[in-house]
């Protein structure tokens, strides 16, 4: 992309070296791409307080937590339209709280950060969103309610 904006591309390859090779040869003498390998504790945190988008770009996932985390610090979430990723960013009204792309698709991809990173309102309103989203639909409190109801609804040994 034509862009003065840094990626950051935090986490270790899972297994994947071959593929993290790739990235780095690709990435080579672009001193705009940043690799950080593995993050925890105050990195992470300065990475997800200063992000203008977080993007989870994966094609096989579970629940990402490193999502999650994303939207509670309020970050505009960019992710790919595979289920699991759709699942966490739905509100109950089937509005989302994030942009998406097609998985796998790189142009789509592209389209989706051209447009997102200029435009700060929509990055701000999209980061409002799922913190909300998190703190109402997801959080501790919600899940504490979810499983209270589970174990009171339990008939009686």
């Amino acid at each position: 992309m034509d862009t003065n904006c840094r990626l950051v591309i935090a986490g270790g390859s899972g297994g994947t070296d071959d593929y993290a090779e790739e990235l780095y040869k690709l990435a080579a003498g672009d001193d705009r791409i940043i690799f950080t390998g593995f993050v925890k504790g105050e990195l992470l945190e300065e990475l997800l307080t200063n992000a203008m988008v977080f993007c989870q770009a994966s094609d096989v996932e579970g629940m990402a937590l490193s999502l999650l985390e994303a939207m509670g610090y309020g970050r505009c979430c960019l992710v790919s339209d595979i289920p699991e990723n759709l699942e966490v960013v739905t509100a109950l009204d089937g509005s989302l709280v994030a942009e998406t792309f097609t998985h796998s698709d790189p142009y789509s991809l592209r389209e989706q950060l051209t447009a997102l990173l200029p435009d700060k309102e929509r990055r701000a309103k999209l980061g409002d969103l799922a913190r909300q989203h998190v703190r109402n639909q997801i959080g501790w409190d919600k899940a504490v309610e979810e499983t209270e109801e589970l174990y009171l609804g339990l008939p009686e040994a």
